[in-house]
């Protein structure tokens, strides 16, 4: 009887310091820094040179944030190397053999084929995805449910990404954990 009664006990004080912790109310009496001094900046935004405010179509921040994240797919994708690269023709290889089977990596460390920076940025944006879901978890933070569902899905898309990564690395001839590139490590 003593042992389940100090056990309900230590549930009670924690389900009673979780309900204390997960107001809003507390946070807002016990944050770590000064809330009138550090503040959330507000964004005008406005032309400068004009001083005409931008349209209503392109104030959405997702618009904007959507085009962002277009020019860094093309960037992460290689597409300035594309655009003034030597095989910016060929977008796969093919083998010489009956039949024919392509080749998405080319085994050399300055040259690509289209598919392979489109493959890349892929793998790219989806760590991207996986740091957005952690920020999501914090944003979440009274929410503990939804917060630890979006941060077990973060961390393990990101994991997931970049071991896609290093296998594209692999099959590209880039051994980032070879003994003889650093010897002095894997000794």
């Amino acid at each position: 009887m003593g042992k389940k009664d100090t056990v309900q006990k230590i549930k009670d004080i924690f389900k009673d310091t979780y309900t204390t912790v997960s107001k809003k109310s507390f946070w807002r009496k016990n944050l770590p820094w000064p809330e009138k001094l550090i503040r959330k900046p507000t964004i005008r935004l406005e032309n400068p040179l004009i001083g005409k405010k931008v349209p209503n179509f392109l104030k959405s921040r997702y618009i904007i944030l959507t085009l962002l994240y277009g020019v860094m797919f093309f960037f992460f994708s290689g597409g300035m190397y594309f655009l003034i690269g030597t095989y910016r023709e060929i977008p796969m290889g093919y083998t010489q053999g009956d039949p024919p089977s392509p080749i998405i990596y080319l085994n050399q460390l300055n040259d690509q084929f289209i598919i392979e920076g489109l493959i890349s940025a892929i793998f790219i944006f989806l760590g991207l995805a996986g740091f957005l879901l952690l920020y999501m978890s914090s944003k979440n933070f009274y929410k503990p449910t939804s917060s630890y569902i979006y941060l077990a899905f973060g961390v393990v898309i990101i994991i997931f990404s970049f071991f896609l990564l290093e296998i594209a690395m692999y099959q590209k001839g880039i051994y980032l954990y070879d003994d003889q590139l650093y010897p002095d490590v894997f000794s």
